[in-house]
């Protein structure tokens, strides 16, 4: 059995075996993507026996003799063109990861600046663009816009380790917090060492990212620049052409400091009075404020697929529940926009795929079907002042709800 922390430590390895912490743990992981990990125990094969599994769990960590399994390795195509690198951690693996989060982040995050959004959940997508667009319509209109390239990738452990040992944390919570980062990876028969970066795909990695760039955070703010920063994406907002070339020499001096630098592709500085610019799912112009056209062309590709006769959905019901949670998600999260032309254009589009997809399938009568959801009458019933409200929305702004879970 585990051992009573010694003196000195806020955090303490027995906080972690609880019972209780590990079953909110499960509770939050059911609720997440079901992609199995390297182990292939599916969500559904997990529930059947949770609890007996959720003991072996605990005793496994009561005795010191919990083990990560490899990531599964899964290349996600990029509307934009390349791939992301996700990394799938087992059913059990992301149970004792998402302990490990909720019994950290409330001690890693109480120092968390107001110019950090991403991953926090009393901030959105939407206050951050809300105060973009007050600073660069007011007195800040200069704009340097970056992205920290290879972030997740990159990430060094002996910087990141270096200071989670100053932070009053048992040891034996910091060697588990080590192995859930460096347990590696396989695609097919290849394995990969994992001796830097966070996983895309853990529940550990939203906090340790938010952490690892905190002390940036707190070095641009002191320097007096307006910061926004929402994962890896960040701008800074200048009343001057001269102050963001100025921000520019910090942004590279202060990455620098963590080992990091900006995608040379995507960093630059620009006048927002004359030029738009993408940021978190918007596009920011000059006098309007629109959807990406990467966003619209997900929504399209999502609706598409729900829509294909040929995938395979447990019912029409389940399909067009769905059809309409994606319409919902999507016109809540674009409801501030100058969008009426689009959604009209998107509203009749649907409509259209959905009266062919009822003719395709063979059905009963169709008086128990849902009504279509209009992205119009979400636009119109919507204040702009609360279009944030029943949003959903991931890494980079919009994202499809899950096709493979029931719609909400």
């Amino acid at each position: 059995m585990i051992c009573q922390t010694p003196a000195g430590f806020a955090l303490g390895y027995e906080q972690l075996c609880s019972p209780q912490l590990l079953l909110e743990a499960w509770r939050r992981v059911r609720r997440g993507g079901p992609s199995p990990g390297i182990d292939q125990a599916s969500l559904a094969q997990f529930a059947a026996s949770a609890s007996q599994h959720l003991d072996q769990i605990l005793q496994q960590l009561q005795t010191g003799q919990y083990q990560f399994l490899p990531f599964r390795r899964v290349f996600v195509a990029k509307l934009t063109g390349g791939s992301r690198r996700l990394a799938i951690p087992s059913v059990r693996d992301r149970i004792v990861a998402q302990a490990l989060r909720l019994l950290l982040e409330p001690h890693l995050a109480k120092d968390f600046t107001p110019a950090c959004f991403a991953y926090r959940p009393s901030l959105s997508v939407h206050q951050a663009l809300e105060r973009l667009l007050q600073w660069i319509r007011h007195d800040s209109p200069w704009v340097l816009e970056s992205d920290i390239y290879h972030f997740f990738d990159s990430v060094p452990h002996r910087l990141l380790f270096r200071r989670l040992r100053q932070e009053s944390i048992d040891p034996r919570l910091l060697l588990l917090l080590r192995k859930a980062l460096t347990c590696g990876a396989r695609l097919g028969d290849r394995f990969f060492p994992t001796r830097h970066g966070l996983p895309q795909g853990s529940p550990l990695s939203p906090l340790l990212a938010n952490y690892y760039l905190n002390p940036f955070d707190h070095a641009m703010l002191r320097l007096g620049y307006q910061l926004i920063r929402y994962a890896d994406d960040l701008v800074l907002c200048c009343q001057t052409h001269a102050q963001a070339e100025q921000a520019l020499d910090d942004l590279f001096a202060e990455l620098a400091r963590l080992r990091l630098r900006p995608h040379p592709k995507k960093t630059r500085i620009l006048d927002s009075r004359r030029n738009e610019f993408c940021f978190l799912g918007f596009r920011i112009l000059p006098n309007a404020l629109l959807p990406t056209q990467e966003n619209i062309d997900r929504f399209r590709s999502a609706v598409l697929a729900c829509l294909d006769p040929n995938r395979p959905v447990p019912s029409l019901q389940y399909r067009l529940d769905y059809l309409n949670a994606l319409v919902r998600s999507f016109g809540h999260f674009y409801a501030r926009c100058h969008v009426h032309d689009l959604f009209l254009q998107l509203d009749q589009w649907i409509a259209q795929l959905r009266q062919n997809l009822l003719r395709q399938l063979p059905q009963g009568p169709s008086d128990h079907l849902p009504p279509l959801r209009s992205l119009l009458s979400i636009l119109q019933a919507t204040p702009a002042a609360h279009a944030h409200i029943k949003t959903s929305f991931g890494y980079a702004g919009w994202r499809p709800p899950n096709l493979s879970s029931p719609p909400s």
